[in-house]
């Protein structure tokens, strides 16, 4: 048996429109898990040079300026990698800490290890 619906408007609108029978469930977007989504670049290496012995290669993330004022010194965070190891090793924390105001953020190279150089008489 054939049932025929009487043509109004409402059923030539229901038939254009195609329907899911998710549509109900509020859209949510989604993100790839982190690992994989890249780290943001970490600054510039800078080198200190200590008595001509070794080459320590460090990266110094200063707090922000404005959490600055009315404050007198931020707090440091340093942050030594494990061996074998870097500084990169903490690029996923990096983003994490400078959301805080008041932390300067130092991530050092142990001698012999990434861009830290030792010299080759005190092997």
């Amino acid at each position: 048996m054939l049932l025929r619906v009487p043509h109004t408007r409402l059923s030539s609108a229901c038939a254009r429109k195609s329907y899911n029978r998710w549509d109900f469930l509020p859209r949510v977007e989604v993100t790839p898990p982190r690992e994989a989504r890249a780290p943001p670049p970490l600054p510039s290496p800078k080198y200190l040079n200590i008595r001509g012995r070794c080459t320590i290669e460090y990266v110094d993330i200063p707090p922000l300026e404005e959490a600055l004022r009315g404050y007198e010194t931020p707090v440091t965070i340093v942050l030594v990698h494990g061996a074998p190891g870097s500084y990169n090793d903490f690029r996923y924390l990096v983003p994490v800490l400078e959301h805080h105001p008041h932390l300067r953020i130092i991530g050092l190279n142990l001698p012999g290890y990434a861009g830290s150089k030792v010299a080759k008489e005190l092997w």
